[in-house]
């Protein structure tokens, strides 16, 4: 074999060799491009899950507000009535009083 064969094959077998390099590390890479995939859908499973979950504390919220109005209004209007009871209440003592005077 002359010299310049020689230097080809030489030549021949590090290009070789640097494409197999390449080519493990381009499995490499797509194993953890795979590894990513799998990792960012379990993420988009969470959030998905979490968003079901805010999903239904928000409903629960909603329903505990109206529930809350509702409970303000019975107590503004037993405050009313606790009101008027408590000026009839005011009336008969000044008319009791005023009885007694008169007796």
């Amino acid at each position: 074999m002359s010299k310049i064969e020689k230097k080809m094959e030489e030549k021949m077998g590090r290009i070789e060799a640097t494409l197999e390099g390449f080519q493990r590390e381009m499995k490499e890479m797509m194993s953890e491009v795979k590894e990513i995939g799998r990792t960012v859908k379990s993420i988009e499973e969470k959030v998905e899950k979490h968003e079901k979950i805010l999903s239904i504390l928000s409903e629960k919220v909603e329903k505990n507000s109206m529930t809350l109005n509702g409970v303000q209004r019975k107590v503004n209007s037993s405050s009313e009535e606790v009101k008027e009871v408590s000026e009839k209440i005011k009336y008969m003592e000044e008319r009791l009083k005023r009885q007694r005077k008169e007796l």
